[in-house]
């Protein structure tokens, strides 16, 4: 029972969470812009919190499920392995985001961060398997590659609405290509037949139909 709740929320957190990190990985300073860019924030500094947007993204799925993993520890009465992994993980995201830094700037210390959050999760994940068995079973992973197959196709689709919208003002701008992505990645996901999409999808038309 505890490996089914743990593995039916992270196949629920990682279909919401997946697109807001391809999101903010290919529209990150276009999104940065519609909200920011005026007087004397210029593009050059939409560029560069984009850039620091789109390397947390790339931890994003990471730090929002590292608790959900760690609450399986805490079922089994175990406090010290989360405090271990963590302690472990923290020093390698801030070694790593100061190596980073040097070439990379700001989004170099984002992106160790972002490592160091996935690597937090990795380790909880396999301790657990180890600990309880198999987590994540292959329709899990199914859901979670149907949800990276949609987030990856609307990620280009905003982007090529990002580029043919580039002579209009940022907000948008941004409004076209985030409803576009928005857009694909719903269908995408549905049709693949992803168990969260066809439950949202059935959400909003009951919710009409009442």
């Amino acid at each position: 029972q505890l490996r089914a709740r743990i593995a039916v929320g992270f196949r629920r957190i990682a279909f919401f969470v997946l697109p807001s990190a391809f999101l903010f990985a290919a529209l990150g300073p276009v999104v940065v812009a519609a909200l920011f860019q005026t007087g004397r924030f210029a593009h050059s500094d939409s560029v560069l919190v984009g850039g620091v947007i789109a390397a947390y993204g790339v931890g994003l799925l990471g730090q929002a499920t590292v608790k959900l993993f760690a609450s399986g520890f805490y079922a089994l009465r175990d406090t010290r392995t989360p405090v271990k992994i963590a302690a472990f993980s923290l020093a390698v995201g801030s070694g790593l985001g100061w190596l980073l830094l040097r070439w990379f700037g700001p989004a170099g210390i984002a992106l160790g961060s972002s490592v160091g959050g996935t690597l937090s999760t990795v380790l909880h994940l396999r301790d657990l398997d180890r600990r309880i068995g198999a987590v994540l079973g292959p329709q899990h992973w199914r859901a979670v590659g149907a949800a990276v197959a949609g987030a990856g196709a609307a990620a280009l689709a905003g982007l090529a609405a990002a580029g043919l919208g580039a002579g209009l003002a940022p907000v948008p701008r941004a409004l076209a290509a985030v409803g576009i992505f928005g857009t694909v990645y719903a269908a995408i996901t549905a049709a693949l037949r992803h168990p969260d999409a066809l439950r949202t999808w059935q959400s909003l038309t009951s919710w009409r139909a009442s």
